[in-house]
């Protein structure tokens, strides 16, 4: 059951996502390379989310605060010859390893759009 979204819970888990993304920006930054954040999302979807005790609202809510967080690193490190890219982590629906049901893309769509959106949809400050 693990899922990295739960560090967002509280400002210890919050501090060691930032701690864990600042080292890579640092290595980034001594080479001269980009960083891709990866917003620590994986499992922040709706069937992971209810094994995991936690509602749709609280769900979306952690998604929202997955993108701040990094992209408050983003606006504080980011320079011409430091890009770094948002990415935001979606599903996975089943195991994640291990393929299960599979969806055609009308129903992957309609599963994923609720993480999606809440991705999308962060806004600057958190919830």
């Amino acid at each position: 059951m693990f899922a990295s979204f739960v560090l967002l819970d509280d400002d210890i888990g919050r501090a060691a996502l930032a701690n864990y993304f600042e080292r890579h920006i640092d290595v980034a930054k001594t080479h001269k390379l980009g960083f891709i954040l990866e917003s620590p999302t994986w499992r922040a979807s709706p069937d992971w989310g209810r094994k995991l005790g936690r509602s749709r609202e609280e769900i979306d809510k952690l998604n929202a605060e997955a993108i701040y967080l990094i992209r408050t690193l983003r606006n504080r490190h980011e320079s011409e010859v430091l890009p770094l890219v948002i990415s935001g982590c979606i599903g996975p629906r089943g195991n994640g390893h291990v393929p299960g049901e599979l969806m055609n893309a009308g129903k992957s769509q309609e599963y994923h759009s609720r993480q999606t959106n809440a991705l999308a949809e962060a806004r600057l400050e958190p919830t």
